[in-house]
């Protein structure tokens, strides 16, 4: 068995980037039962308020992401190509 050497700085980073990807699953948890409920209903007006909600989820995954793309990007220098 081959074991890897990983510094305390690249535990730290496995963390966070988990903790990014957690971050965006629990907002994936709060949207399906939201889109559920959209699907299943027949009232416009729940439709438009859940769509609404859907989208201020949507808005704040984004925000993580472009926060996760500016991290990326910031650490390019110090990666090889392909693990960029």
């Amino acid at each position: 068995m081959v074991k890897a050497n990983i510094t305390d700085l690249e535990m730290h980073e496995e963390v966070e980037w988990a903790e990014v990807y957690l971050r965006l699953l629990a907002l994936v948890d709060q949207s399906l039962p939201k889109l559920q409920q959209m699907l299943s209903t027949g009232s416009v007006p729940q439709i438009l308020q859940l769509r609404k909600e859907i989208e201020t989820i949507e808005e704040t995954g984004d925000d993580i992401k472009d926060a996760g793309f500016d991290k990326l990007y910031s650490m390019a220098s110090e990666m090889r190509f392909l693990q960029f």
